[in-house]
């Protein structure tokens, strides 16, 4: 680079053989053309000095431009890669580079495929292939590892474009999604634990020998539990063993509850993990306790035989009791979903956990009913239903501007498929209270369960602004109504949606 003392050297010479020429031209110029030649001197010389004024303002926006760029590029909140239609790293921002835990440099001219985790490559290569093909925007999730070896999800947004030269380019948006993961992973153990109990106690029911119940309680139990490929449930009543067949292995740590028949222990239920796990959620120990207690209470049913008279009372004051305990457990499921939701930055997360408060709320509706009720087994739909709406409605303010319309008939049913239908009525209403209505105008919302030739119809109605049907037997996606796929499955029942002029859920099955 020359310096500024050449520059001016060189400047000076230049001028120096031109003003030598100009003397030499000059004499043979009449004074009228040396002004005029002055002047044109003095307006280029003007113009000069205008356009280095308009050199130095277009270079400080571009100075701004790029300090824009800086701030809205490099410091996003989110990573930003540029691949080449190969799959190497072009360029990437400072956020994409400290997510994936290395240097700018050693980051560019490596392959996006050396930080995904090998067992989901088959998704980037997929996903990759689909946007070249189709030229439209993606979408995909997958697991990354950092430069440590460290583990998380990643959310990546694709996009195609060409540079100057015309190449095929991929425009990447990464963002980190392991919280959300997290979540939901919690949301299914919390599904799967409500969904344990529920069958365990819906099993007490049943007139099953001990060692019949005992094994299909260690059944239900296996799915409902943390790392369930590390672990089994095994319970020892009066010195007998119940266990699964494929229990075996090292045990490294294990919990237990006590069984008791009254207030006699007689037993008790653990659960043995036979590797060296992380952690396991408090939950966990709620869910080996509730179990323990309806273990303990239909055993001490089936081997009350004649003295079940003499029994009835002490019976009806424990099942009160295990109510009471059930509706606190889940009063604290709630209350931790509640809290943690409040905790949370991500409103899809939020979303969610409120949503599986929700449910737990119309188990907790049920089982304050059932507290005060003199039988457990079953119960008048009319005394629980409207209840229920009404609780579920409350979380909403704004279903105070709507029409709420209850025709129940009063019928009995069971509480096992009491407890099912409510959690269906819960998805339900709160599907249309969050969409149904969300401009914000008045509508109306109609429930109404008949009982006629021995089959249960749940009718649920709104006004609002009605929802997608696919053809056939599908319904919407989403995790609350594979939630009331499931559930409708264990009615035996069928679900038929209509969306005209509103939406309309029709509920069948057999009491």
């Amino acid at each position: 680079m020359i310096d500024k003392e050449e520059l001016r050297r060189r400047a000076e010479e230049i001028a120096r053989k031109k003003t030598d020429r100009f003397s030499e031209d000059s004499e043979a110029l009449s004074p009228e053309k040396i002004r005029q030649a002055i002047h044109d001197l003095q307006v280029h010389q003007i113009e000069l000095e205008m356009q280095n004024e308009e050199l130095r303002r277009s270079q400080e926006k571009l100075n701004a431009s790029r300090a824009r760029y800086f701030d809205l590029y490099d410091l996003a909140p989110i990573g930003y890669i540029t691949l080449s239609e190969t799959g190497q790293i072009l360029e990437a921002n400072l956020f994409a580079v400290a997510l994936l835990g290395v240097t700018r440099s050693s980051l560019v001219t490596q392959f996006l495929t050396a930080f995904i985790f090998r067992e989901d490559e088959d998704i980037h290569y997929l996903s990759s292939k689909l946007l070249l093909k189709s030229a439209k925007p993606q979408t995909w999730e997958l697991r990354m590892v950092k430069k440590d070896g460290t583990l998380f999800w990643a959310n990546l947004d694709g996009n195609i474009v060409r540079n100057e030269m015309g190449e095929t380019q991929f425009r990447i948006i990464l963002s980190d999604i392991s919280g959300r993961k997290e979540m939901e992973a919690a949301l299914n153990e919390r599904a799967k634990e409500l969904a344990c109990i529920s069958a365990v106690r819906a099993e007490t029911q049943n007139n099953l020998s001990e060692e019949d119940f005992c094994r299909k309680v260690i059944a239900l139990l296996i799915p409902a539990i943390q790392f369930p490929e590390f672990a089994f449930p095994v319970i020892d009543l009066d010195g007998q063993q119940f266990a699964p067949g494929t229990a075996a292995g090292k045990v490294h740590q294990y919990l237990s509850a006590g069984i008791k028949l009254g207030n006699e222990n007689t037993g008790e239920l653990r659960v043995y993990y036979t590797a060296e796990l992380p952690f396991i959620i408090p939950e966990k120990h709620n869910l080996i306790d509730t179990v323990a207690v309806s273990i303990g209470l239909y055993l001490m049913g089936l081997r009350a035989g004649e003295k079940i008279k003499s029994l009835l009372d002490e019976k009806e004051f424990i099942l009160k009791e295990v109510h009471h305990r059930i509706k606190n457990n889940m009063s604290t499921i709630k209350s931790i979903l509640a809290l943690q939701a409040m905790k949370l930055n991500e409103p899809a997360a939020q979303a969610a956990l409120n949503d599986a408060g929700s449910r737990v709320q119309s188990m907790m509706v049920l089982y304050d009913k059932l507290f005060l009720a003199e039988r457990y087994s079953d119960m008048p739909v009319r005394m629980y239903l409207p209840a229920l709406i009404d609780q579920i409605l409350a979380n909403f303010p704004e279903s105070s501007r709507l029409n709420i319309e209850k025709n129940v008939d009063d019928f009995i049913l069971d509480t096992k498929r009491l407890s099912t239908l409510g959690i269906i009525i819960n998805e339900l209403l709160t599907n249309i209270m969050k969409y149904a209505f969300a401009d914000g105008v008045d509508g109306m919302i109609t429930v109404s369960a008949s009982l006629k030739d021995n089959r249960v119809t749940v009718i649920i109605q709104d006004n609002g602004r009605g929802i997608p049907v696919k053809t056939g037997n599908e319904k919407p996606g989403g995790f609350g109504f594979t939630l009331i796929s499931i559930l409708v499955k264990q009615l035996n029942g069928t679900m038929k949606i209509e969306s005209e002029k509103g939406t309309t859920v029709v509920l069948e099955f057999q009491k």
